[in-house]
């Protein structure tokens, strides 16, 4: 059986933004954003800025453009945490041209078009956060200062701004996913972080012994380093496995003939059409989950429960008792844009096999991941009770 692997999250309030793009996708701003110049049409990498309100004046200190965002990130004690060179990479290539006035227009596909033009070059070992900012993203940071002796405005924590290339600013999950929809991006919504505890720009660094550069022998979508800090034993032979597999005399069911299947076209952002989300919400009545009983106490639309359960902009926020039930090979809906398909599409974060003093080997992640984020999956070979008995005698 395969278990996804996900990062535990808590409740955290939605906040609502009056510039929504589901309504329109012409946006007008006053605000001013940094980009490249409007008639450069060569891929420029951005850095992430940090502002308090607007970027007043330009600077050509690189130490002034690379900016830890969350204090108590910057002044951690484990030296082992350092600035990701890829990150260091695409702020000293980096052209600040001075600040452009937003023109209104109607986002397509060349808005993007130019900085994603190497997006299917770039490195493996990039952490997925960084994607953005190697196609010309902007990230923009406000902060509410509080001046002296003033006690009606509290500190709070900054406000993550996306800045799209070409100049719209996009101010949650839903804005940019669905800008990615509407110019056919080839990012997609997990590599957007709007919290601001987690920090993209540090990386774990380890100096320990490089046992293998990649154990999964390109299997997987991202490489994954072992590693040994601690002696020097190397971890004990494996046959590395994306997918479950039955050995002989098992027969595996998979119930291919009476999957469901959607016929969504929007990448199943309307949930209440497609099948596959309605499946899992009639899986989570089935097993009782306390959620779905709560919202019907109260009257809750089908529509309502159904963007409570489930992923939310490819994250799992919440424990699904009845499971989920991801759109599959006999969908319509494009595998990469669409909302329900995350297991499936692999792993995307950085990770890293290591031994451990008295506990064996291990793994971790080599950056910040956000809360609800889709680790890997645990998959091997599949007994039956008696080759299984058979095996641990």
């Amino acid at each position: 059986m395969e278990d996804a692997l996900l990062i535990r999250s808590v409740k955290r309030a939605r906040v609502e933004s009056q510039h929504d793009l589901k309504q329109t996708v012409s946006i007008e701003t006053e605000s001013r954003t940094l980009r490249s110049h409007e008639h450069n049409h060569t891929p420029l990498p951005l850095p992430t800025i940090t502002t308090t309100t607007t970027i007043a004046r330009t600077t050509s200190s690189l130490s002034n453009l690379v900016i830890t965002s969350v204090p108590s990130r910057a002044n951690h004690t484990n030296t082992k945490l350092v600035m990701d060179p890829l990150f260091l990479e695409l702020a000293e290539n980096f052209l600040l041209q001075y600040s452009k006035d937003f023109i209104p227009h109607y986002c397509s596909n060349k808005c993007v078009m130019y900085a994603e033009k190497y997006f299917g070059q770039l490195p493996r070992t990039m952490s997925p956060f960084l994607k953005p900012i190697a196609c010309q993203w902007t990230i923009l940071e406000t902060v509410r200062i509080r001046k002296a002796n003033d006690i009606r405005v509290k500190n709070s924590r900054p406000i993550i701004i996306y800045c799209a290339p070409c100049g719209r600013k996009l101010f949650n999950e839903a804005q940019v996913d669905r800008y990615l929809y509407v110019t056919k991006s080839q990012l997609s919504i997990e590599l957007f972080v709007f919290d601001s505890l987690v920090n993209i720009k540090q990386t774990f660094s380890c100096d320990g012994r490089i046992i293998s550069s990649d154990i999964s022998d390109g299997q997987e979508n991202v490489p994954i380093m072992a590693v040994n800090e601690v002696d020097n034993d190397n971890p004990s032979a494996l046959t590395y496995r994306v997918e479950r597999t039955p050995v002989e005399g098992v027969n595996l069911i998979t119930n291919e003939p009476t999957m469901t299947c959607c016929s969504c076209t929007d990448g199943c952002r309307d949930r209440t059409r497609c099948a596959c989300w309605l499946r899992t919400l009639k899986y989570a009545e089935l097993v009782g989950d306390e959620r779905v009983k709560s919202m019907k106490a109260k009257n809750k639309s089908q529509a309502e429960m159904l963007y409570q359960i489930g992923y939310g902009f490819r994250r799992l926020h919440k424990n699904v008792p009845g499971g989920i039930y991801e759109c599959n090979s006999k969908c319509p809906c494009n595998k990469e844009t669409c909302s329900n398909r995350v297991v499936q599409n692999g792993i995307i974060a950085q990770l890293q096999l290591f031994k451990t003093i008295g506990r064996g080997w291990g793994v971790r992640t080599l950056h910040d991941l956000p809360l609800g984020t889709f680790i890997s999956v645990y998959s091997g070979e599949i007994f039956t009770s008696e080759q299984a008995d058979e095996r641990g005698k």
